[in-house]
């Protein structure tokens, strides 16, 4: 989802050979190979002002959850969400596991399934970074 926002795609094979996940899933630290394919990639723990900085920035931030938290999952696994947007009552992301996007998650099942990732965040640029207007991704 947010190599093809920053207008660089990578093959879905591709990507999972890199990243080495596997039926398990894959260690969230592996975002950091990345770097391998071009790309400045962030990794850290962060609060929600945080990732409204990035977000007013222009860039989409990957986070780290437990779905089991999240009340439009039926089944609890670590999983990563695409933040795309923040407002009063809610967090909006994009979920690679859902067609619908974006999600809407109040923000103390956000905060919760966030905490049970260790509030951790990846944001990935492209080596020239150029930011990409997401006003536009913003609910008031």
């Amino acid at each position: 989802m947010v190599l093809e926002y920053l207008g660089r795609p990578v093959a879905y094979d591709r990507l999972l050979a890199l990243l080495d996940i596997g039926p398990i899933g894959a260690p969230r630290r592996n975002i950091l190979r990345l770097s391998r394919l071009q790309f400045d990639v962030t990794y850290r723990e962060a609060t929600l002002a945080i990732l409204a900085t990035y977000l007013r920035a222009g860039h989409p931030v990957i986070v780290f959850v437990d779905t089991g938290e999240l009340s439009y999952w039926s089944v609890t696994t670590n999983h990563a969400l695409v933040v795309i947007g923040l407002n009063r009552e809610h967090v909006l992301v994009n979920d690679p596991a859902f067609a619908h996007a974006p999600q809407r998650i109040v923000h103390a099942e956000f905060e919760l399934a966030w905490l049970n990732g260790d509030n951790t965040c990846a944001i990935i640029q492209g080596t020239s970074d150029q930011a990409i207007d997401l006003q536009w991704l913003s609910v008031s």
